[in-house]
């Protein structure tokens, strides 16, 4: 379809591949997803949850290890990702470890809305992302 096409250079049509289609589709549904977390959390919290999320923020880190990836994801995938959210400076693949990639953003609470945004989200049948702090 023609939203499933971007204008080229010289004035070409250039097929997007389904994997940035489905990229752009799980970034959207992870945008919805931290919204909804980030309405939730704004309710008050009884004193056992607020200290384990006190004791959370303690190991918080504005770089976030990404698994559950691919074997196919490339660097442009998870920019196409992680871009979305606010202060994202930039991304890469760990090599020799395979489903595994660093994402870095500008603040710790940018990060965080990121995390709460894709974690356990499903890329595929067969990968589910799974997020956490880098320390």
């Amino acid at each position: 379809s023609l939203s499933d096409n971007t204008a080229g250079g010289a004035g070409l049509i250039v097929q997007r591949s389904s994997e940035i289609r489905q990229l752009r589709k799980a970034d959207s549904q992870a945008k919805q997803k931290a919204k909804e977390k980030l309405q939730v959390s704004e309710t008050p919290k009884n004193d056992a949850i607020s200290s384990v999320s006190s004791n959370r923020a303690a190991v918080s880190s504005n770089t976030l290890m990404v698994q559950g990836l691919p074997n196919s994801t490339t660097e442009h995938m998870l920019r196409v990702l992680f871009e979305q959210f606010a202060g994202f400076e930039h991304s890469y693949i760990e090599k020799g470890k395979t489903g595994t990639a660093f994402v870095t953003f500008h603040a710790v609470a940018q990060a965080t809305v990121a995390l709460k945004g894709l974690q356990g989200f499903r890329l595929n049948p067969t990968h589910t992302l799974a997020l956490s702090y880098a320390i």
